[in-house]
C-alpha cells in the first residue's frame, strides 16, 4: 500500500470514528429517546407519589442509558428540582437551567441545548410545563391557574383567556386542540376548541368533540373511550364531530393512558398493564395502534415518573 493510500484509509477511519462518537458525546443517539424521567430520591421515597422530588432529574433512555440533568434548577433553599417536561416521543426535554434561570430545550438525540428567548424562571409562573412535538411550543401553567403557550424559537407568548384543562398539538404543530373548563356559574359547559397556531385563530369550537390526539392535517381526532365491555380508540372528524373510521380495541388487561400521532401517520398508544402494576409501581407499554397493536416498548417505573408526553401518571 502506498503512503498516499495509507493516509487516505487513515483519514477515512478517523472520519468514521468521529461520526460514530459524536452523538454519544453530545447526547444519546439519533434514534434513542426518553422512556421516562425520574428523580434521585432514596428507594423509600418512591412509594409516596406526592413527596417532593429529589435532584437531579434522571432521563431513562430506551437503550438503557441514563442522562442526569445536573444543570436543572432547584426550588429556592431546597434539593427539590423544578418541573420538567418531555415531548410526545421523548426526543426533547424542557427545564429551567440552574446557571441563568433560563427556560431551555435539550435535544436528547444530539445533546444540543437552546434557551427560549425572554423566558426566565419564576416560582409563580412555573407550576408545571408541557412540551409539544419537537419542542416547538411549551405550555406554562401558573400557580394562579393561568396558562400560556410560548413559541420556543421566538419567545412569543400566547395567553389563554380561559382555564385550559388539556392541550394537545398535531405532530407538525400547525394545530392545537384545547378543552376549556366551564365557568364558575356553570352556564357555559366544557368546550373543545381547535386553533391554527400560525395565526392563533380559532378554526373549530364544539361541545361534541372529544379531547384527544390530532393527526397531521388537524382533520382527524383519535381519543380513548373507556366505556363498554372493551375499551377502544375511536376517531372523530374534526370539522363535523361525526364518528370516523373503525374503532381499535385496546388489548384485554391493559388500560389506555395516552395517544400520540407522528408525522408519518402512525398512532401510538401508551397503556398500563394491570397484571404487572402494584401500588405505585407500574408497567407501561407503547403499542402501534394502527398497525395491529404491535408492541413497541414495555418498561416498569413508578407513578412519580414523568412519561412522554410529559406528566406524572398519578391516577
Amino acid at each position: 500500500m502506498t503512503r498516499t493510500r495509507r493516509l487516505a484509509v487513515l483519514l477515512a477511519a478517523i472520519s468514521l470514528l468521529l461520526v460514530e462518537l459524536q452523538p454519544a458525546a453530545l447526547g444519546a443517539s439519533r434514534t434513542d429517546h426518553v422512556r421516562y424521567a425520574d428523580d434521585s430520591c432514596p428507594g423509600k421515597a418512591v412509594v409516596r407519589p406526592n413527596y417532593g422530588h429529589c435532584a437531579p432529574w434522571r432521563l431513562r433512555l430506551r437503550s438503557g442509558r441514563v442522562l442526569r440533568l445536573t444543570d436543572a434548577r432547584l426550588l429556592q433553599g431546597s434539593r427539590i428540582p423544578v418541573p420538567i417536561a418531555l415531548s410526545p416521543h421523548g426526543s426533547q426535554v424542557a427545564y429551567i437551567r440552574l446557571s441563568d434561570d433560563a427556560l431551555v430545550i435539550r435535544d436528547v438525540t444530539t445533546g444540543a441545548v437552546r434557551a427560549v428567548p425572554g423566558v426566565k424562571w419564576s416560582p409563580v409562573r412555573f407550576a408545571a410545563l408541557s412540551l409539544s412535538p419537537g419542542g416547538r411550543f411549551v405550555l406554562l401553567r401558573h400557580h394562579a391557574g393561568q396558562q400560556q403557550v410560548v413559541d420556543t424559537g421566538t419567545g412569543q407568548v400566547r395567553t389563554f383567556p380561559f382555564t385550559v384543562a388539556n392541550l394537545s398539538f398535531s405532530p407538525d404543530n400547525r394545530y392545537v386542540i384545547a378543552r376549556r373548563l366551564h365557568d364558575d356559574t356553570g352556564r357555559e359547559p366544557d368546550t373543545v376548541m381547535v386553533y391554527a397556531t400560525g395565526t392563533w385563530t380559532e378554526v373549530r369550537r364544539s361541545l361534541t368533540l372529544r379531547l384527544g390526539a390530532l393527526r397531521m392535517d388537524g382533520a382527524l381526532l383519535a381519543y380513548l373511550d373507556p366505556a363498554g365491555a372493551r375499551p377502544a380508540i375511536r376517531f372523530q372528524d374534526v370539522a363535523t364531530g361525526a364518528p370516523a373510521g373503525s374503532a381499535l380495541t385496546i388489548p384485554a388487561g391493559e388500560t389506555g393512558r395516552r395517544l400520540v400521532w407522528d408525522r408519518a401517520g402512525h398512532l401510538d398508544l401508551l397503556t398500563e398493564v394491570a397484571a404487572k402494576t402494584h401500588g405505585n409501581v407500574l408497567t407501561l407499554r407503547w403499542r402501534r395502534a394502527n398497525a395491529g397493536m404491535r408492541i413497541l416498548d414495555t418498561f416498569t417505573t413508578t407513578r412519580r415518573a414523568v412519561v412522554p408526553p410529559g406528566s406524572m401518571l398519578s391516577g
